[in-house]
């Protein structure tokens, strides 16, 4: 049987796992591995304090602040996204002459796909907001 290698995480930061536990604050639920649970966001803080890469800061900020960057234009490449096709769903559905039934099933489509690009909106910005918070306990800045 193989030995499975252990994951390597950057300033031994586990993200997913922090991120996780991050959501997951106040929140009761069953016992899990992939996830600390914390009462509230200073139980959190205090976590966060403590598994800081103390000897590596400088560049923790830089890597904090890299994902923060990343994390934002991600999230700029999506809302420029959506927009021009709620531009085409708006002009499919007042610019359409009598037969509108043909174009019910676009319709739907452009609005399924604007509603999933809302769901990856919404966990981008959680991700921002973790790395914020990250940032604001660490390095007290704002």
């Amino acid at each position: 049987m193989k030995n499975r290698k252990e994951k390597v995480y950057p300033y031994g930061f586990n993200q997913e796992k922090e991120l996780l536990s991050y959501k997951k604050i106040g929140v009761k639920s069953k016992k899990n591995n992939r996830y600390d649970y914390f009462n509230d966001y200073s139980e959190w803080k205090k976590h966060i304090e403590h598994i800081a890469p103390l000897d590596e800061m400088e560049n923790f900020e830089h890597y904090i602040l890299k994902n923060i960057r990343d994390y934002n234009y991600l999230l700029q490449n999506i809302i420029s996204l959506v927009i021009p096709l709620e531009a085409v769903a708006f002009s499919i559905i007042y610019g359409v002459p009598d037969d509108k039934n043909n174009f019910l099933p676009l319709i739907i489509s452009l609005i399924a796909v604007v509603g999933l690009f809302s769901v990856f909106y919404y966990k981008i910005k959680s991700v921002i907001c973790f790395y914020e918070d990250c940032y604001k306990i660490l390095f007290n800045k704002k």
